[in-house]
């Protein structure tokens, strides 16, 4: 009895001293509490150099450098340390005088179980006798889709003079998974509002690569402030002003490379003689053809609009050089084909890797039967400005299910270096109208110059109406739809892009959605959908 007995002790003293986690039990979902805070919620004055924060577990952090948002800004290089429950924050600057602090936790403290963190933990002070109250909210969109952006940087401006390539905003937040943001603890004054995706975390706009959008009007902060929200909508647009990076010469033709892509070009030989230019690989490429029998330099005048309306208007001098001109094979393919039924038109367009130099009409024809065809008309071609896309449409008949040959013969379409493009046949399928179904919309809107566009699943528009209430979309092919809502202010027919110099805010760009939250819609063979009722 004595022997089991110590065998019992012997075993209990092992267990408790290999103590482990325990395993198994409920799950943690209980997040991380704060019990004490130095300074505390809406403190005044403190003078402190350190930020302390206990919970009332142990905590870890999560990237808190992009998590734990502190405004106004302390700096890049600011410090967050972990002592099991405590979280001590040292800023890389020191505390402005008579200024409110925000600070919002978002995911970056959690619980070392779970990651259960805290909801909308903030906690503001001031290093004077005064708390700033007010704040702003809104949401971010995307300006072009329907789309929402999320961990959007949304910045707020206070200096006339920032400069938002090469200064940090006075107040910041990021946008939630909804796209919604709001500031707090904001002291009056007039602001600029920007929203940008800050890929490089430098809380700088990069107009080349990162996504951003604005407010052109100031918002004015004070204690009349209405308490509305500010929807910011973000685009790629590239701001830099246009300018020459390098000129290459070869034995026929001179390549002009600018720093991005331009809308409109004028180029002219200071002698007013004819000169030959065309857009090359890409629209921030220009091939000049001068046909130079001599080495000599001329000067050519060359005037460039970028998308946001600013200019270039410079001289240029090309030359004939010895460097060989290596000739491409003149290539093309189709982009899209679209049948409306509506118009009884079929629209195909085509992209070349060459600026086109011309068309021979007589070359592109439907056949409609063994005997019938349709030559392509002048009207019925549309080039686009670098010329290197040609959109196509054809009458044909849609009364009854059929198929047609588009023949497109050697040399239809000639480059600007004069060679033939090769014959290419394309079948067009006409259905049965059982097969095709109906849209009906209804607008309710107060805006007098709007485009609405019917959007097929690969973003084509199958078809689009302006400034009307009603309308009834027929002979649609089954498929998935969605309805894209354009503002056209200036009713010029294009989007046009905010420009912050010009404190021109961008064209409103909505989409319907339905009650679901959706935003496309099935259209089904033989089955009418709607009325849709467009509210904007």
């Amino acid at each position: 009895m004595r022997k089991v007995l110590y065998l019992f002790l012997g075993y209990m003293l092992a267990s408790c001293a290999n103590q482990t986690t325990p395993t198994g039990g409920p799950k943690d979902d209980t997040a991380p509490k704060l019990l004490t805070s130095n300074p505390s919620n809406n403190s005044k004055n403190f003078n402190k150099a350190l930020l302390e924060f206990e919970f009332d577990e142990d905590i870890q952090t999560n990237n808190p450098n992009e998590e734990i948002l502190i405004t106004p800004t302390v700096g890049k290089k600011t410090k967050f340390m972990v002592k099991r429950n405590k979280l001590i924050i040292t800023p890389e600057l020191p505390w402005k005088e008579n200024t409110t602090y925000n600070i919002n936790f978002r995911d970056g403290v959690q619980d070392i179980t779970e990651r259960n963190r805290p909801e909308n933990l903030q906690i503001a002070f001031s290093t004077g006798p005064e708390i700033d109250s007010l704040y702003i909210k809104g949401a971010i969109r995307e300006a072009l889709k329907e789309t929402v952006p999320e961990n959007i940087t949304v910045a707020l401006y206070q200096s006339d003079t920032f400069n938002i390539y090469r200064h940090v905003p006075t107040y910041f937040t990021k946008s939630n998974k909804k796209g919604e943001y709001q500031i707090n603890n904001l002291k009056e004054g007039a602001y600029t509002l920007y929203a940008f995706h800050d890929k490089n975390k430098n809380l700088k706009v990069d107009s080349r690569s990162e996504k951003f959008g604005f407010l052109a009007t100031p918002v004015t902060l004070d204690t009349s402030y209405r308490r509305k929200k500010y929807e910011v909508r973000t685009m790629q647009v590239d701001t830099r002003y246009p300018k020459v990076m390098s000129i290459r010469n070869s034995e026929i033709k001179s390549r002009i490379r600018l720093n991005k892509p331009i809308d409109s070009l004028v180029i002219e030989r200071q002698n007013h003689d004819t000169i030959s230019y065309h857009y090359a690989d890409n629209q921030a490429e220009i091939d000049i053809y001068h046909h130079l029998h001599n080495t000599d330099s001329i000067p050519i005048r060359l005037q460039a609009t970028d998308s946001v309306s600013q200019q270039l208007d410079t001289v240029i001098y090309v030359k004939k050089a010895e460097a060989k001109f290596i000739k491409e094979d003149f290539k093309f393919s189709q982009l899209s084909e679209i049948l409306d039924y509506a118009t009884k038109k079929t629209v195909i367009e085509y992209a070349f890797n060459k600026p086109l130099q011309f068309i021979n009409l007589d070359s592109i024809y439907i056949q409609l039967d063994s005997i019938t065809r349709t030559t392509l008309s002048k009207t019925n071609l549309l080039v686009n400005s670098i010329k290197k896309r040609a959109t196509m449409s054809f009458p044909i008949k849609t009364d009854t299910a059929t198929k047609y040959t588009l023949h497109l013969g050697k040399g239809a379409f000639i480059s600007n270096e004069s060679d033939s493009s090769k014959s290419l046949k394309t079948s067009i399928q006409v259905k049965n109208k059982e097969d095709l179904g109906t849209l009906l919309i209804e607008v309710n809107t107060t805006v007098r110059k709007y485009i609405i566009e019917l959007i097929d699943k690969d973003g084509n528009t199958r078809a689009s109406i302006k400034n009307v209430k009603k309308h009834t979309f027929n002979n649609i092919e089954p498929g998935e739809y969605k309805l894209k809502i354009h503002i056209d202010e200036n009713n010029n027919g294009q989007w046009d892009p905010g420009n912050i110099l010009n404190t021109k805010d961008s064209e409103k760009i909505e989409f319907y959605k339905n009650s679901e939250g959706k935003y496309t819609f099935p259209i089904r063979a033989n089955w009418e959908v709607g009325p849709l009722l467009i509210k904007f």
